[in-house]
């Protein structure tokens, strides 16, 4: 089997979304400065912390299935055959290449963490009207 290669797919809007919630915190003073900025930097800080760790996950679970198919590639020439085809060998490659899931949590993570931070923001709204 071949080396395993990092899914750039996955692992550059993890790294993107990481840079954004540091440089939100780096800049949070400029940016918190009124009450109504600052729910919208709240509800961005969470989008894309979640978004970074559904992504993420995702990424680190297809290195992680990669790496176990390569441990049946006994003689290290990239193809199975012979000794190296077993059960075992087939459910990792079934891990490996069935789970569509997996490279679609870039867009489910954009809709998943809408669907939470939209109601936190929508929530902090409604706090800061009552208070």
């Amino acid at each position: 089997m071949n080396q395993v290669t990092i899914p750039y797919h996955l692992f550059i809007p993890s790294i993107i979304s990481i840079l954004l919630i540091t440089l939100i915190l780096r800049k949070r003073k400029e940016l918190f400065r009124t009450h109504s900025s600052r729910h919208i930097w709240i509800s961005a800080i969470l989008f894309l912390a979640v978004y970074a760790l559904t992504v993420g996950n995702a990424a680190c679970s297809d290195i992680y299935y990669q790496r176990e198919l390569n441990r049946y590639d006994l003689n290290g020439d990239g193809l199975f055959g012979g000794e190296e085809i077993t059960a075992a060998q087939k459910t990792a490659m079934q891990q490996l290449v069935s789970d569509t899931g997996r490279n679609l949590s870039v867009f489910t993570g954009l809709i998943f963490s809408a669907m939470l931070a939209i109601p936190v923001y929508i929530l902090l709204k409604i706090r800061a009207k009552i208070a």
